[in-house]
Order: C-alpha cells, then structure tokens, then sequence
C-alpha cells in the first residue's frame, strides 16, 4: 500500500503549526431537519485510493470513523490522536479530517479543542466517549465529573465551506439532589432548558422530586462556534426576555462580564450582612421613577422573616441615593456606595461604613 505523502508531510508539520490547510467547521442539531446544512448526497460508486498514516513521534491513534461529511456522496475520514503533549487536564488531542482529493487522501482540516484532554474527567477519568458521523453531521460526546457528573453532546456541520456548531446537549446532574438539561439548537436558535430536584428512595436511583422547571427560548449565537477552537462545556445561551444565562455551569464567562444593569430597577432587592452582634439590611423599592432606599442598623442578628423588618426596626430612608450608571457608583447621604456583580451574586457596597467583618459596609443580595 502506498502512503500519502502530502498527508504525511502536513502531520509532521502539525508539531509545528505551520501547515497551511483549508478551514472547514461546521453545525448542527439533535434529530433536527437541517435545511441549512448540506446534506449527505447518495453514495457515489467509486473506489477509494488506500490509506496509509504514519504518526509523528510521540502520537497515537484514539479514535476513527468513516462518512460523508461535506454532502458530495464520498465518504471522509475522521481521527481523534493523542499528541504526546501533557497539559494541566492531561495529554492534548488533535482532530484530522482527510478528504479524496484529485485520487490521493489529503488532510482537509485539522481542529484542536473541540475533543477534551485525557484527565478532563475528574474521577471518571477520560472524558472522551464516542466519534460518530450520523446523517452527516460529526457528534462528539463526553463525560465526566465526581459528585457532580456532566455529559456533553456536540454536532458539527458542514456550512459555508466550514465545520460550525449546529447544536449542544448537556446534562449536569447531582444524584439525589439535582438535574438539568440543556438543549440548544443553533440552526434555529432555540433553547429548552429542564431542572428537576431529585430524591433517592430505597436505594441509589434517583427520581424526579417536585415539578420540572422547564424554560424555552430564541438565543442567537453568532458567530456560530467553529471545529477549530471550541472547547467543550463554555457554550451558554442568554433569555433575551430576563437576561438570564443557562446553563449555570458554562456562564462564568457571562457573568464577569455582565457588570452593569440596563435601569435602575434592576437594583431592586434586600441587601443584607448578617452578624451575632450586628447586622444591617438595605430595602430598594421602586418609586416612581426613582428608588427608595431604606437602610436598617441592628444590634443583634436579623430577624427571620426579614419582609417583616419594619415591624421590628424603625428603618433610616435615605434621601439621597444618586446612580452614576456609567460605573455604577452611588452617592448616599450616609456616604459613596458602589453597585456590583460577581458571578451570580449581587452586591451593594458603602464604602465609609465599617462592618464586622470589613473597613467596608458589604451587602449581598437576597435571591428571590
């Protein structure tokens, strides 16, 4: 059997980024009608020049199929190696499409990321699952995780001349505690996202505990995510309606960046920092178009049914309460406060009050 030497050269030249192949990345959804991927033509009766790959030192082969992945009725061939090259999730993998091309294999695209390293995992060790080309459409799957598993689903189509993102599955799940799901298709930019709490009876298996939260709605993601590039689990989608990003897991990324409000209701809410000996709660409300703000002082710890605080407290209103949504700075007559968002926690910080645990007065706010 005769090697293909362009394949061969282009592997080599791998190790130093400096082959220059055509891009190619494409996507698509669980069992959806993909109207704008192109679809797999019948196979053409033709056959196929052997194929031969000799690895670069230090590579190995993990994973490989066959199929029609650009829709001109010829089948193409799919790699995942291991690279030899050991990072802080352990050894790095690299994926290889090779492609008939004027009667010689030749490597059509190679994509790094989008197949997870080896210790990826956690306790379950290797994450990577499966490499399988279904209706022409590559799907990738993963899993992993300790007493929190996850399991990601991928599909890549063929669009534009490039292999992008046409849908994500994720589960995350706490056994006996928890579960969601996550499907996002991104040809149609629908989202279905489910969250369940869950019991475990008699034994290990868990079961749905309580009603099924499910929420849907349009995200638009452009650009689409390509092949080359994407890692895994960092996808999210973002309710245009409420802001809110799901699924929790993948936001971080959102979150840090997301670190201004749209209006000022948006600062609406209880501020509370509790202690043994003192606490303090802040109540926002709206009032017309402005805010008003009460700001309680306590000796001793906050009352449990802190919507009643008035009834135990007689509050201090602050006058003045001055927004500067540019950086989210706020001028009190009790001194400068400052507004802001880290991760899913919201916080409410006077910066000339001192607090039992700080030189600075910090309120976090009381989720719904």
């Amino acid at each position: 059997m005769r090697k293909t030497q362009s394949s061969l050269i282009c592997l080599f030249a791998i190790l130093l980024y400096s082959c220059p192949f055509p891009s190619s990345d494409t996507s698509s959804d669980d069992k959806t009608k993909m109207t704008d991927v192109e679809t797999p033509k019948a196979p053409v009766a033709v056959t196929l020049p052997p194929f031969e790959m000799e690895l670069p030192a230090g590579y190995k082969m993990l994973r490989e199929t066959m199929g029609d992945l650009d829709g001109d009725g010829q089948a193409e061939k799919v790699f995942v190696l291991n690279t030899g090259n050991i990072g802080e999730m352990g050894e790095e993998r690299i994926l290889l499409i090779f492609k008939v091309m004027q009667g010689d294999w030749k490597l059509l695209h190679q994509a790094k990321g989008a197949v997870l390293p080896s210790e990826h995992g956690g306790v379950f060790g290797d994450p990577f699952q499966s490499l399988k080309i279904e209706d022409g459409v590559l799907v990738l799957k993963h899993f992993g995780g300790s007493r929190e598993k996850w399991a990601y689903t991928h599909r890549f189509g063929y669009q534009n001349k490039q292999w992008k993102l046409i849908s994500e599955n994720i589960v995350n799940e706490a056994a006996c505690e928890w579960k969601e799901i996550f499907d996002y298709n991104l040809l149609t930019g629908k989202v279905k996202h489910q969250y369940a709490k869950q019991v475990c009876e008699g034994g290990d298996k868990a079961k749905v505990s309580g009603k099924v939260l499910t929420t849907e709605f349009i995200s638009e993601t452009n650009p689409k995510p390509v092949l080359n590039g994407f890692y895994p689990g960092k996808l999210y989608a973002v309710n245009p309606e409420t802001g809110n990003c799901v699924p929790e897991s993948s936001c971080y990324d959102y979150n840090q960046t997301r670190t201004k409000k749209t209006n000022l209701r948006d600062l609406v809410g209880t501020y509370t920092l509790g202690g043994h000996d003192q606490s303090w709660v802040v109540i926002v409300l709206p009032k017309g178009n402005q805010l008003e703000v009460s700001y309680y002082s306590i000796d001793g710890m906050i009352p449990p049914e802190i919507n009643e605080i008035s009834s135990f407290y007689e509050p201090y209103i602050l006058e003045k309460f001055d927004v500067n949504t540019t950086d989210w700075t706020i001028d009190t007559d009790i001194g400068m406060a400052g507004y802001s968002i880290s991760g899913e926690e919201e916080t409410l910080t006077f910066f000339n009050i001192e607090s039992h645990i700080d030189n600075q007065l910090v309120l976090t706010k009381v989720k719904d």
